[in-house]
């Protein structure tokens, strides 16, 4: 227990989300920095927290939109911004609950089988999704921030620390 504790903690990366909305409606939403801090599962999700890494070091979300927003979930990072958009991992299932500011991937009807792109974050406990979905992370910074993403606003970058 104490290894995997120790582990975890030399594992954890973190992830800003250096001006996560970027909004064409609305000039900012945010603070001054405009920030939003992930803590990425390492060990629970770890092909997932190393594909969503590699997709933001290359750059692949900025400027993407964020498709779906609902009054308990933001989803974005679909290259075509319609939903429909991605390929296909497998699911990575894990311990993880869906608390409020949860971060997952999205998956169509099989769970086995993940998006390799789109993420969401869900803005209330949804233990619906427990065990459903892949749960890779948690937002520690600006879950304040997330609440107020609206359709259409675009991820301006992603960084990895």
């Amino acid at each position: 227990m104490i290894l995997r504790a120790l582990l975890s903690l030399a594992l954890s990366l973190l992830l800003w989300l250096n001006g996560l909305v970027d909004s064409l409606s609305r000039p900012s939403v945010g603070d001054a920095l405009n920030r939003r801090q992930l803590e990425l599962a390492v060990l629970d999700a770890p092909l997932t927290v190393e594909n969503f890494v590699a997709l933001a070091r290359k750059g692949f979300y900025n400027g993407l939109k964020f498709h779906r927003v609902e009054d308990w979930v933001v989803q974005g990072g679909d290259p075509s911004g319609n939903g429909t958009g991605g390929g296909q991992m497998p699911s990575e299932f894990n311990k993880l609950e869906f608390k409020v500011g949860a971060v997952g991937i999205a998956r169509g009807q099989d769970p086995r089988i993940n998006n390799d792109a789109q993420f969401f974050i869900v803005k209330r406990d949804s233990p619906h999704l427990n065990g459903q979905y892949t749960n890779f992370g948690q937002v520690t910074v600006g879950l304040d921030l997330v609440v107020k993403i609206a359709i259409g606003d675009k991820i301006k970058k992603i960084t990895v620390k």
